[in-house]
């Protein structure tokens, strides 16, 4: 990318941002995000699920069950059964769906880790922003 300045031409300088490929430019408009969180069992994770989806956050939520969790909390190393979260959503949202889960969750320090992405079945793509706020 670069930035093209022209020259000064009153009050109408134009700033234009020329993306050097020939490319279409993704904004956050454009992307969505994956959001990974785990909880403590399977009725908190529905619970999350539902709440997210009804309230247009999320698209859709995957709820993997039976992992194990190895962590060191609080000086000690745990091993704990928990269940992940896979949520679907506009970048937009993450911000919001985080504070909303955050607001939720049960762990004092909830896992969301977000991955944003614009690569996929477009079809999907549209699906999950047509599917959210």
């Amino acid at each position: 990318f670069s930035l093209v300045l022209p020259k000064y031409e009153g009050t109408n300088q134009i700033v234009e941002l020329i993306n050097n490929s020939n490319e279409s430019i993704n904004t956050s408009n454009d992307k969505i995000s994956i959001i990974f969180v785990t909880v403590s069992n399977i009725v908190e994770a529905e619970n999350i699920a539902n709440i997210l989806v009804k309230d247009k956050l999320a698209a859709c939520v995957n709820i993997i069950p039976s992992i194990i969790s190895i962590y060191e909390w609080k000086g000690n190393i745990e091993s704990s059964n928990e269940v992940i979260l896979k949520i679907k959503t506009k970048s937009e949202l993450v911000s919001e769906l985080t504070s909303k889960i955050k607001s939720i969750h049960s762990y004092d320090v909830p896992e969301i880790l977000s991955i944003e992405t614009s690569n996929g079945n477009q079809d999907y793509i549209d699906w999950v922003k047509s599917n959210t706020k």
